[in-house]
């Protein structure tokens, strides 16, 4: 699978980021400035443009496509 970078924002890569470090939606929320509901809103986006269906896919496809490190 090939993913396009400019797919997938820079929030949403912030997103996934911070949930590879373990934090809650809620945690992330906190840490970005944002709403939970917005964090699950980019989680979710993100999940469907990978074609993933949860977060922990969402994260090994990131790093298989070196997205995030």
């Amino acid at each position: 699978m090939t993913i396009k970078r400019s797919s997938i924002t820079s929030k949403q890569l912030e997103v996934i980021k911070l949930i590879d470090k373990g934090l809650t939606s809620y945690e992330i929320g906190l840490e970005m400035g944002i709403r939970e509901n917005t964090v699950k809103s980019h989680r979710q986006t993100a999940m469907g443009l990978l074609g993933v269906n949860n977060a922990g896919d969402l994260v090994r496809v990131c790093k298989e496509e070196n997205l995030i490190e």
